[in-house]
């Protein structure tokens, strides 16, 4: 994998200590947002997984808005 995008830093610590090799590949989802993490939105309310979704969406756009400057033009 050339990225490995986690909700939280003990996603990370996880990988890392299986597979060290990786620690420049994976970032945080939120790392554009002050690293912030993401909650486990299960067996909660459905405002939970809504507040997560709502993250997940501005997180996302962050990674878009810094990797598409570096894919090509058009991809096969």
């Amino acid at each position: 994998m050339d990225l490995i995008l986690t909700l939280d830093q003990t996603h990370n610590e996880w990988i890392w200590s299986r597979f060290p090799h990786l620690r420049g590949r994976t970032h945080k989802l939120g790392r554009w947002r002050n690293q912030a993490d993401i909650a486990d939105p299960y067996r909660k309310p459905k405002a939970a997984f809504e507040q997560a979704f709502s993250e997940i969406s501005m997180c996302v756009d962050d990674w878009i808005t810094r990797i598409r400057p570096a894919l090509p033009t058009h991809l096969p």
